[in-house]
């Protein structure tokens, strides 16, 4: 099994939950994160509150990351999809990360291995 660890845009969060959902049978974490990379910070962010009253400039953009297990089969032609649907051409589209899962538990039924996606 690939472990894929998705970071992109926001506005592309449906396009590349829907690649999911209609090419793999297991399931997605979404989660809303800041991050940097060669893309500049947006200028209209001027910081994170941390303490209620004061921001701190960071210079992080929202970006949102969606984890996901898939078949070792299934992720290549996976991700050639998601860099279909979320590719703009500029800075900022994102990164996948790929790495091998050893095991999955379905905790329910202790299901395991590809069986518990």
């Amino acid at each position: 099994m690939k472990g894929l660890i998705i970071f992109t845009r926001k506005e592309k969060l449906d396009a590349v939950k829907q690649v999911l959902h209609d090419r793999t049978p297991g399931g997605m974490a979404v989660s809303d994160v800041l991050g940097c990379g060669r893309q500049k910070a947006d200028p209209n962010i001027t910081g994170i509150p941390l303490v209620p009253g004061i921001e701190v400039e960071v210079g992080l953009m929202h970006k949102v990351r969606i984890d996901a297990v898939v078949r070792d089969e299934d992720a290549e032609p996976l991700i050639d999809a998601i860099c279909d649907v979320a590719a703009t051409g500029k800075f900022g589209d994102g990164k996948i990360f790929v790495y091998d899962v050893v095991d999955a538990v379905r905790i329910r039924t202790r299901e395991r291995g590809e069986a518990a996606l």
